[in-house]
């Protein structure tokens, strides 16, 4: 028992909490496995995440749903970590007190939650403290009328530094929803329908924390890696790159000295839907291909689903 208990204590110290924050503990473990990727891969993005929230957030976010339930296991991830102070596009920012982004800042990429860059639309997802969560909700009701009327227990948790894409949880069951920015269907499960429950989805809201544990998971296995988000400016730019780096979800092939990869990423807030990114580069020696550099001159791509 007191291995135990000094193993408890020992993370809740890393991770700033009191002894008596009342934390789920699979929400310490995977928050802690996630700082400790963060630490080592993304330092930039770990030292935008704030600590704990306070109980006057706790209590507006009760209040928000109208003194309905709120799943512990949801309101956890805010009192192990209340957001970050990563920057917003001006605009919505200010309305939510968020730091503002510059027209020259460089520092869009640091969403904890990841992102991508296809052509001119980029995207890295920020968590957002309670507050702005909160706000964010109201502002989105006021405009979208089947939110408030049909997803009354809905809460913007995170969104795109230019707001492009919100991620939204259903305090009471957990669920992980994106806005698809159309009329019908207005929000798309975050989690695809018929995929195997996880350990914990049994309990209210725990789809948020499975949601949290498997984005863990796949960047501790290197399915999601630290990339430039901007391939032509990777120097300003290095991020969470949600476009797979590992896995099955990535396809390679290598002829005549030439390595082709090709992954793809599903974006439900954008018309086009997926997007998908191909690299080439040359293996091997000059000596062993028998060339020094070659020239694509025509391609065939074959895209299955």
């Amino acid at each position: 028992f007191r291995r135990h208990f000094a193993l408890w204590r020992k993370a809740m110290d890393e991770l700033g909490l009191a002894a008596d924050a009342e934390v789920p503990l699979r929400w310490v473990a995977t928050w802690r496995r996630l700082r400790k990727w963060l630490s080592k891969y993304a330092p930039e993005v770990d030292a935008t995440l704030r600590g704990p929230a306070d109980a006057v957030a706790l209590t507006a976010l009760q209040d928000f749903v109208g003194g309905g339930p709120v799943a512990p296991v949801v309101a956890g991830l805010w009192r192990i970590c209340d957001g970050q102070d990563a920057p917003l596009e001006q605009g919505l920012a200010d309305e939510l007190r968020m730091p503002v982004l510059c027209s020259d800042d460089v520092s869009w990429w640091r969403g904890i939650f990841g992102g991508y860059a296809v052509y001119d639309y980029e995207i890295s997802t920020v968590l957002l403290p309670l507050q702005a969560a909160l706000k964010l909700t109201r502002i989105l009701r006021k405009s979208l009328h089947p939110l408030r009327n049909l997803h009354p227990n809905k809460v913007a948790f995170a969104c795109s530094f230019n707001f492009s894409k919100i991620l939204l949880v259903d305090v009471g069951d957990g669920s992980v929803h994106v806005w698809t920015r159309r009329s019908s269907p207005l929000l798309e499960a975050a989690v695809p329908e018929g995929r195997p429950l996880g350990e914990g989805d049994w309990e209210p809201g725990g789809g948020l924390l499975r949601w949290v544990e498997e984005y863990t998971r796949r960047l501790e296995l290197g399915i999601y890696r630290v990339e430039p988000l901007r391939p032509r400016m990777p120097a300003s730019a290095c991020g969470i790159s949600l476009f797979p780096a590992s896995g099955s979800a990535l396809s390679v092939g290598c002829f005549r000295g030439v390595e082709v990869t090709g992954s793809c990423v599903y974006m439900p807030e954008h018309p086009q839907g997926w997007s998908y990114c191909i690299s080439l580069r040359l293996t091997g020696s000059a000596e062993e291909r028998g060339f020094e550099t070659c020239q694509l001159q025509s391609r065939h791509w074959n895209i299955q689903e």
